[in-house]
């Protein structure tokens, strides 16, 4: 990706769904980094939060109960080409309550 194209990846409407992503990190606690190099390829690195356990609090205040804190059931698009990458994921998503849908390309 070029400089430009980066400063608006994280917008809404560019069809790489990354203003979701973006959205999903800020709403659990964590953070991403985009990294490009044209010609080269991109990498998105997703930081999450560390799961502290069920008797303690995963941010370290009550933000754990607030809604959308847990799965509850919502759906998740996981599109990951690495099959170990893809079955990780979609476990721990499962795990946390959402339903996956998961592909190993985009179509």
């Amino acid at each position: 990706m070029t400089e430009k194209v980066q400063l608006l990846a994280w917008s809404k409407g560019t069809g790489l769904g990354l203003s979701q992503v973006y959205g999903f990190m800020k709403q659990s606690g964590g953070h991403v980094a985009l990294y490009s190099e044209p010609g080269e390829g991109t990498t998105v690195k997703l930081y999450l939060p560390r799961y502290k356990g069920p008797d303690e609090a995963a941010f370290g205040d009550e933000r754990q109960d607030e809604p959308g804190r847990s799965g509850n059931g919502e759906t998740v698009v996981v599109v990951e080409d690495d099959e170990v990458v893809r079955r990780f994921t979609v476990n721990a998503l499962r795990k946390a309550g959402y339903r996956i849908l998961e592909a190993a390309e985009r179509r």
